[in-house]
């Protein structure tokens, strides 16, 4: 059956309606900077007082201010729409703050105060900024949690089928949404009365509208109601932009063979981001390596005196371009009992070896296998090549994943728990596409963060 015209009528998100949206966005804004103004003002006197920098001058207090709020903005701390709650949101506040850092001490040292006595204390302009992410960020999350209790229940409106809806609700489920889901039909939009009927009762509470993926045709009356909307007070999403931008993952069902060759994916095999990526893992290695061997040795001798055999277990895994390299970590089972997937309470597991499996313990030794460049510290896991040849079998586009080189740790194993069959493993696929598609040193710091979080309550492991 053909689509029915989706969208809204003009008289019912009239352009007051759109004008009003933007003014709460400009008052919010303002309150924003006003408060990172007190903020940034008044945590910089205290830790001049602290640090006993009392000969700063008015010129060397409003640089740093200056620059500190222009890094807050590039990291979208005005930006509207801005989900404040979100981690992704913390981790680029706190590197924009790492940012004004740097420049903040270099203009006001090199260029503003260069051989004067006024010259503030390194200390002063080093460590000031991240006094000031702290309550800045408290803040928008505050702001953030006082908007949510105003407008009430968030709700998602699915403009589609009640199918549409299924599959949206069980996505929202496993990502732990707090709101509802409300499905509205193309004939619910076949003409103002009936738009204004159904969408009246939540027009307050609407945090987004995403077309189901049956949607193809709009009229262009439906079209100007949509955007509308859009620039208003709903934001509103293709469903794969909604997967994307909200789930943090690829829809799967709706991923096409031109996929790969669209604009926005960013993985490319001479990028500048690889080389960069090289680079942070070698120097994670030294890092990790140094700060870890001491672990590394107790962990040893701890497995040595567990069970008969060798410390090291090695396993062929499939790798980038899907060749295969030898993948090691510590021994974990019996002899002669490696391999397959892992179940709850498997007895194949040696004394103390579920410990180190739930916090990851086990995979230490592969910094050997970065150091090699079969693995990077970022990327998706490497599977067994048997799981692998299966998995490419019965998953389309599951090879697609071997694009990049995998990972010590990956942006499927902090978003989705250990799985061991092909459900499972389509799961996690379609937060690795999402990775490859949108690669960048910020989702892999991300990653690094969650998977601190995953280490420390060790949440997941087998």
């Amino acid at each position: 059956m053909e689509n029915a015209p989706v969208g809204v009528d003009r008289a019912v998100i009239p352009e007051t309606f759109v004008r009003d949206g933007g003014r709460r966005d400009s008052w919010r804004a303002f309150v924003l900077v006003v408060a990172d103004v007190v903020f940034a003002v008044t945590i910089f006197c205290t830790a001049a007082d602290l640090w006993g920098s009392s000969r700063v001058v008015p010129l060397t207090m409003i640089v740093p201010v200056v620059v500190s709020m222009l890094c807050s903005g590039l990291a979208g701390a005005y930006r509207q729409r801005e989900d404040f709650m979100s981690l992704r949101f913390a981790v680029e506040h706190f590197l924009g703050q790492a940012a004004a850092a740097v420049i903040s001490t270099a203009a006001v040292g090199l260029l503003l105060t260069y051989g004067s006595a006024t010259q503030p204390s390194r200390g002063l302009m080093l460590t000031w900024p991240f006094l000031y992410f702290i309550p800045t960020l408290i803040f928008r999350r505050s702001l953030a949690a006082h908007e949510r209790r105003r407008r009430g229940t968030p709700v998602i409106a699915v403009v589609g089928s009640e199918a549409d809806l299924g599959r949206l609700r069980a996505e929202l489920h496993q990502q732990d949404w707090h709101g509802r889901s409300k499905c509205f039909g193309p004939e619910r939009f076949a003409t103002p009365e009936l738009a204004a009927e159904a969408i009246a009762p939540h027009a307050g509470r609407i945090s987004a509208v995403v077309l189901g993926p049956g949607l193809t045709k709009l009229s262009s009356d439906h079209f100007t109601s949509l955007v509308g909307m859009h620039l208003g007070w709903a934001p509103v999403y293709t469903w794969e932009g909604f997967f994307e931008n909200h789930l943090k993952k690829v829809s799967l069902d709706s991923l096409t063979p031109d996929w790969i060759f669209q604009g926005s994916f960013r993985m490319g095999s001479q990028s500048v981001h690889q080389t960069l990526k090289r680079a942070f893992d070698l120097v994670s290695v030294l890092v990790l390596g140094l700060a870890t061997f001491p672990l590394m040795v107790m962990i040893a001798l701890f497995v040595r005196s567990s069970s008969p055999g060798p410390v090291l277990f090695f396993q062929h895994r499939r790798g980038r371009y899907g060749r295969t390299f030898n993948l090691v970590k510590f021994r974990t089972m019996t002899m002669g009992n490696q391999g397959g997937t892992t179940e709850s309470n498997d007895k194949r597991i040696i004394r103390g070896g579920a410990f180190l499996r739930k916090f990851r313990l086990d995979e230490l030794p592969q910094l050997w296998n970065i150091l090699c460049g079969d693995m990077s510290l970022i990327g998706p896991r490497p599977e067994w090549i048997r799981c692998a040849d299966e998995y490419s079998q019965l998953i389309p586009f599951y090879d697609l994943r071997h694009l990049v080189r995998p990972g010590l740790t990956g942006w499927a194993q902090v978003n989705y728990p250990y799985g061991q069959d092909v459900n499972d493993a389509r799961a996690k696929l379609s937060y690795d596409l999402f990775y490859i598609r949108n690669c960048s040193l910020l989702l892999d710091f991300v990653t690094v963060v969650k998977t601190g979080y995953v280490m420390l309550f060790g949440r997941g492991g087998r």
